[in-house]
């Protein structure tokens, strides 16, 4: 798998979480030593949603799937929070992007899961590959 196939993918979601009206900025991707894609959310999305953040990104990778992560100023000892989507490991973009959207606007309504869906390894490589192909 190339960085081009997932950051293929990486970018269809960050371009639908634009689609909806948020700011996001590049979309950003590495292959060592895991896949990983990320891209931080315009603070003027996400002031209402995780006050006295630093940066909130939204990651992907593999493993893991989704994950938004409010990284908080030092002065609130608060650290890092990450919400974990938990809808499967390569869930449609219009799907991440309505769970961004919700986060930012009700956060005490979404669940963070550890436990993630139903895609196997075979189908992540597979599901990341159709995203490249339609780029």
């Amino acid at each position: 798998m190339s960085t081009q196939q997932h950051y293929g993918y990486i970018r269809a979601v960050r371009d639908a979480v634009i689609g909806r009206g948020i700011n996001a900025g590049p979309a950003t991707t590495t292959d060592s030593p895991t896949r990983t894609g990320t891209f931080a959310l315009i603070s003027e999305h996400t002031e209402k949603a995780f006050p006295e953040t630093a940066s909130v990104d939204v990651h992907w990778n593999p493993t893991d799937g989704w994950t938004c992560r409010p990284h908080y100023a030092p002065h609130t000892k608060l650290g890092e929070s990450p919400i974990h989507m938990g809808l499967g490991r390569v869930p449609e973009p219009e799907r991440v992007a309505l769970w961004v959207d919700v986060a930012l606007t009700t956060p005490a309504v979404v669940i963070s899961r550890e436990l993630h869906g139903e895609n196997t390894g075979e189908d992540v490589e597979a599901l990341l590959a159709s995203h490249e192909a339609t780029r």
